[in-house]
């Protein structure tokens, strides 16, 4: 959902269009980020996720539209307005026969203001022997070496594509917190992922992609409202609900049962009914970003 607000944004885009020969990969696609916010990009493989982070940063030029970094035109004035960001790609490279402190110097060299203190905090959390040749690092030490590259520059805008790669529990808690001081001292973030269950974990608000284009605030709206009607519950093997009101529709998803309650028949009045049928498990209430992204894409391509 995107972000709207008096001041002006970080990132502002309008009308973003980009097609390879005759193949369109984004269609008008709007995009408004305020200072201050951690905001995830939803969306399966192939909606365009990637090609758009690689619009903002300069590696792809749009068809048409128009990107405004920290108030700069990013086309017309691209060095200008990409001084502004940091951004981790996808398929983070490291040189291998440089050391961690090497590659660390190397990469922070192409900005001109650095946070050093918190560099020092990025290689605490991430406990990188910074004295080794990168050859004999580790997927997620290459991949937690990308971040402090990423997230060492003082700037205002971070484009981070799928920063929890090959992160295990303990240090994607550890981004976590560090993605919060970068928030707290007034940056914004842009994450892109098709984990949700990461995305979940770094933030709280989502622009959601799909068929090259930012789904309307409205639409994730009408989205809300009918999954907030909705209640999941699992019974023991081979035991259907019963008594079911009029209205409500029923159906059988794996070992769980969906109900989808109606207008007059509300979801925490039917959760009542069926709490009676003991039942092993069961959900209501505000709908996961999970939730929201089955809805979205899963269930659209299987009506599809």
């Amino acid at each position: 959902m995107t972000m709207h607000a008096s001041s002006m944004p970080v990132l502002e885009i309008r009308g973003l269009a980009k097609s390879y020969d005759d193949h369109q990969v984004l269609y008008d696609l709007d995009l408004e980020l305020e200072a201050g916010t951690i905001t995830g990009l939803v969306g399966p493989n192939g909606v365009g996720k990637t090609t758009c982070l690689r619009c903002i940063v300069g590696l792809v030029f749009p068809s048409s539209g128009t990107i405004h970094i920290a108030g700069v035109d990013a086309r017309s004035d691209g060095v200008r307005a990409r001084r502004s960001l940091s951004f981790l790609p996808g398929e983070a490279s490291v040189y291998r026969w440089m050391t961690g402190q090497e590659f660390l110097r190397f990469g922070l060299g192409f900005h001109d203001t650095i946070d050093d203190d918190f560099v020092g905090r990025c290689l605490e959390a991430f406990e990188l022997p910074m004295h080794r040749k990168l050859r004999g690092y580790s997927s997620g030490q290459k991949q937690m070496l990308a971040l402090t590259v990423a997230l060492g520059p003082r700037v205002p805008l971070y484009i981070l594509d799928e920063p929890e790669k090959a992160l295990d529990a303990s240090k994607r808690h550890r981004l976590r917190e560090l993605l919060d001081e970068v928030q707290g001292r007034g940056a914004s973030i842009l994450i892109s992922s098709h984990h949700i269950s990461e995305l979940e974990l770094f933030t709280s608000q989502y622009a959601f992609l799909n068929a090259g284009r930012v789904v309307l605030d409205d639409e994730i709206d009408h989205i809300l409202r009918a999954l907030s009607r909705r209640v999941r519950v699992r019974f023991e093997e081979g035991v259907e609900p019963r008594d079911v009101p009029n209205g409500v529709r029923v159906e059988h998803d794996g070992r769980d049962w969906i109900l989808h309650a109606s207008d007059e028949f509300d979801s925490h009045a039917l959760a009542t009914q069926l709490l009676k049928q003991q039942p092993l498990r069961l959900e209501v209430g505000t709908p996961s970003l999970s939730d929201v992204y089955d809805h979205l894409y899963v269930h659209t391509m299987e009506r599809a």
